[in-house]
């Protein structure tokens, strides 16, 4: 321990420094006595304590307090002197003498013990504010804010956080105001009681209005007590406007999976719906034709062929839109864009609806440019496109009402806007119409029919256009108006045939394999071209297939890709491995009509792929072309 002992008495000095080695056996004393002694001790690094007369002929002990609580704020100092009263005793200890001992044989021997207590209040002074400091680093440390406040609501003292959270910048400016807000009102918030004080936390969440107007999302936790006579809060406030904003979003997209499921679920309703209503006049045709109880003209025959023909059209129409709609989405539809007559691609799909609009008695208005008027787009899927907003308008408008097709071009881009005067549609269905699945009336008649699906399809193919569709509708019961924009072009028109090729006369006498382990399928599939006059056998699976043909020897190979024992691709590429099998023309026929499908199945020899349930006249055209081309061979 070292020690300064100030005092001009050397007598004093002594029993000053005996007293303290007998306390304190490693003490090490520095004697001062006069002005210059003190200046080179303040000089120094400092000491443990000072022990320092009163009154001294260079100075007094409230000058050295003084200089010394200057130098070294922490050093404890004890006067010991011989010249003391209650009056030097209370100014000393204002001073900062932490004791006051009288140099008198009965008081003198409590200097020891002075010096002692005064160290070790020195000592947790220190270390009380060493813990304080580290406390309030921590504090400020904090991404949670942390204060006390009056009961009253007036702020004692806050982190830095805490007036982060609050919108303020200093403890000033939050005390300028009040935070009785954050408080929780009796009955007003969780009561959560610590098992190891004992005391009760009141938690809540509320939101917290900041100065400059916005508002953040706090969970605030108190615990009330009591300190000097006054109750006091402490609390905890920890921003979860992040919390809140995650929970936001989960509320609002768990609603959208609910709505998403609840729409698949219709949509579910809506295509058992849609498959059955053309079955159900299918299987009834058919019945006609079958269980027949009178002789039959030839013109019920025709109606009920017709019939059956236009509903399988239908069924396919709906499996084409559902697969188109899967095909756009994953980015898997290749475009073949070409400069066309925009009249052409309107003129065709008119066509294409023209059996429902007449079926229906409704009038149908088109109204095309008096000049060609070209795009740049491929007309297949632009037919497509009118045709579906054309037979939307068809289905939703009642019978003998009106539809219209208008085409012009306006500045850098040609429009095409389809109306109809049919039952409109819900405001609130408007901005969401071109979503997947959406339907507007599902009343249980279900008169109009459809799955949700064609718009969505019209949009995206629209939209791989470069081009935008819009809808428009005054309500419920007054029509609706779809408005198709697509870029210009001053490209000159692509050359086409004519849309109508002439019908070639039949060839005769092809031998055609048909193979397909749905059994109807392929019964029906060979009943129709021996009708045509070809010589027909059949496999159902791809072993029997390739035997049959290896003693058939076939000209045509119709050939499912889904087959038992041996797929489609594998009976394939084993034909065209054999030495006649190169001649073969091999035609997928599956229900696989994917973009991925196709070129697997041409990977494997297939010349042509066709989706089921294939179009009549495709097949009769393409056996009548390679029955043409045979005859025309030399011999």
């Amino acid at each position: 321990m070292r020690f300064l002992v100030l005092d001009d008495n050397p007598d004093d000095r002594l029993v000053a420094i005996r007293l303290l080695s007998h306390e304190f056996p490693d003490a090490q004393a520095d004697e001062v006595f006069d002005k210059a002694g003190f200046e080179q001790a303040l000089a120094r690094d400092g000491y443990d304590a000072v022990v320092t007369d009163y009154m001294m002929r260079w100075t007094d002990g409230i000058q050295v307090l003084q200089l010394i609580k200057r130098h070294w704020p922490d050093c404890p100092v004890v006067l010991f002197t011989g010249s003391g009263n209650e009056e030097v005793a209370v100014e000393a200890m204002k001073s900062g003498a932490d004791d006051y001992v009288v140099k008198s044989p009965q008081r003198m021997a409590r200097l020891p013990l002075a010096v002692r207590h005064a160290i070790d209040r020195a000592t947790a002074k220190r270390r009380l504010t060493q813990v304080e400091t580290h406390l309030q680093r921590l504090t400020d440390a904090l991404d949670v804010g942390v204060f006390r406040a009056t009961a009253e609501g007036e702020l004692l003292f806050c982190n830095p956080a805490f007036l982060r959270i609050i919108g303020q910048s200093t403890l000033a400016e939050a005390r300028a105001g009040s935070i009785k807000a954050l408080l929780s009102p009796p009955g007003q918030a969780d009561k959560v009681r610590d098992t190891e004080s004992g005391q009760t936390m009141a938690k809540r969440e509320m939101e917290v209005r900041r100065p400059d107007g916005s508002r953040v999302w706090a969970r605030v936790s108190e615990r009330v007590g009591e300190e000097d006579r006054r109750t006091v809060v402490d609390g905890l406030v920890e921003d979860i406007s992040e919390r809140k904003a995650l929970e936001e979003g989960l509320r609002a997209r768990t609603e959208e999976l609910q709505e998403a499921d609840r729409r698949k679920d219709e949509f579910l309703a809506m295509l058992a719906h849609e498959l059955r209503n053309p079955l159900a006049p299918i299987l009834n045709a058919a019945t006609i034709v079958r269980y027949k109880t009178a002789p039959l003209s030839d013109a019920t025959v025709q109606e009920a062929c017709v019939i059956i023909e236009r509903q399988v059209m239908t069924l396919s129409r709906l499996v084409d839109d559902l697969l188109d709609v899967s095909r756009v989405s994953q980015g898997k539809i290749t475009l073949h864009p070409e400069i066309i007559d925009l009249g052409r691609a309107v003129t065709q799909a008119v066509e294409m609806v023209r059996p429902l609009v007449e079926s229906r008695r409704q009038a149908l208005v088109v109204q095309l440019p008096p000049a060609p008027v070209q795009v740049r787009a491929d007309l297949t899927r632009l037919t497509q496109v009118f045709a579906n907003l054309l037979n939307n308008a068809a289905k939703f408008t009642p019978q003998g009402g009106q539809l219209g097709i208008t085409a012009t071009r306006e500045g850098a881009e040609v429009v095409v806007r389809i109306t109809d005067t049919g039952m409109g549609i819900d405001a609130a269905l408007l901005p969401r119409i071109f979503d997947l699945f959406t339907q507007g009336d599902v009343s249980l008649d279900r008169a109009q029919g459809g799955l949700g699906v064609g718009l969505t399809l019209v949009k995206r193919l629209v939209e791989m256009h470069g081009g935008a569709v819009m809808a428009e509708s005054a309500g419920p019961g007054r029509g609706s108006a779809f408005t198709v924009r697509l870029p210009a072009s001053n490209g000159e028109a692509a050359g086409h045939d004519s849309e109508s090729r002439a019908v070639v006369e039949g060839a005769k006498g092809l031998r055609v394999l048909v193979v397909d382990d749905n059994q109807d399928s392929a019964e029906t599939v060979s009943l129709l071209l021996e009708m045509l006059g070809h010589e027909v056998e059949r496999a159902y699976d791809g072993p029997s297939a390739l035997a049959m043909a290896r003693g058939f020897r076939p000209t045509v190979v119709f050939l499912d890709l889904g087959l038992p024992g041996m797929d489609g691709y594998e009976v394939a590429r084993q034909l065209r491995r054999e030495s006649w099998g190169k001649e073969i023309r091999l035609v997928a026929l599956s229900g696989y009509g994917r973009d991925e499908d196709r070129e697997r199945s041409r990977a494997a020899g297939c010349d042509l792929h066709l989706t089921k349930p294939p179009n009549f006249e495709v097949v009769r055209q393409l056996l009548d072309e390679l029955g043409h081309a045979r005859v025309g061979r030399p011999a």
